[in-house]
């Protein structure tokens, strides 16, 4: 059996360079996401990725442990109002080396997205979820009460 090295690199290329163009088109969703979302709330919220290592990122560095699957980041997509400074997470994100799929996970949701459209729509599921509903709300100023929740004064 002869491999056709030079055809397999071509086919990698190609693929590297299909990654980047969906690459692009998912930052352009996200971008559109935000600016959405800030025309909406009167400029106060903005959405983005968010990269964390997990919450054993310093025990393996106490231990010189490297490249080990402990130290994996994290991302999450992230609801900020700067002005208040503060921020909310509304789901994790997960992104393929080649683009897609990607998943969003947020409250009892895991959706998969396995192009532009699908992940247009998951991030309008995620955006009029509830939980989401409740984490803005948090972040607008004046903060507004949830109803059926008080401050203690009366």
């Amino acid at each position: 059996m002869e491999f056709d090295f030079g055809k397999a690199l071509n086919q990698g290329i190609g693929a590297a360079n299909v990654t980047a163009v969906l690459n692009a088109e998912i930052e352009q969703i996200i971008t559109e996401v935000s600016r959405q979302v800030y025309q909406a709330t009167d400029q106060q919220i903005t959405i983005k990725i968010e990269s964390r290592s997990n919450g054993m990122a310093a025990v393996a560095q106490m231990f010189s442990v490297k490249g080990s699957s402990i130290l994996k980041q994290v991302h999450f997509v992230v609801a900020s109002n700067m002005t208040l400074q503060r921020s909310e997470d509304l789901a994790v994100w997960e992104r393929s080396p080649t683009a897609y799929p990607c998943k969003l996970i947020y409250s009892d949701q895991t959706a998969y997205c396995n192009d532009k459209a699908s992940l247009e729509k998951q991030f309008v599921h995620l955006l009029s979820h509830p939980e989401t509903g409740k984490k803005m709300l948090k972040l607008l100023a004046p903060p507004m009460q949830i109803s059926g929740e008080t401050d203690g004064a009366e």
